[in-house]
């Protein structure tokens, strides 16, 4: 599936600023090394965009599932800050 994602995820590693993006993706990625780092991705939408908008469809009763709720739902994703892993070292550790 990742051969059809319409962004490449080492480019969008490449294109950040000082290697510090965090890349969510719908699609498996292999992890990228750049600069001796290894960046691993994950897959946003499974991990926290459908189980939030499916629990606040449930919650909220709501008759329909939007666009909107998915975009809303990505939109606030990337206003959270996300802890490190050890596979993904925090920007400027070494």
């Amino acid at each position: 599936m990742a051969a059809a994602a319409r962004a490449s995820c080492r480019r969008n590693y490449e294109s950040q600023t000082a290697r510090r993006a965090l890349f969510a993706c719908g699609s498996p990625f292999d992890p990228v090394t750049l600069d001796a780092r290894v960046f691993v991705p994950r897959q946003g939408n499974n991990s926290y965009i459908f189980p939030g908008v499916g629990l606040g469809v449930i919650c909220s009763r709501a008759r329909r599932v939007t666009d909107d709720m998915f975009l809303a739902a990505a939109r606030r994703c990337t206003t959270r800050r996300i802890r490190a892993t050890p596979s993904a070292p925090r920007p400027g550790a070494r």
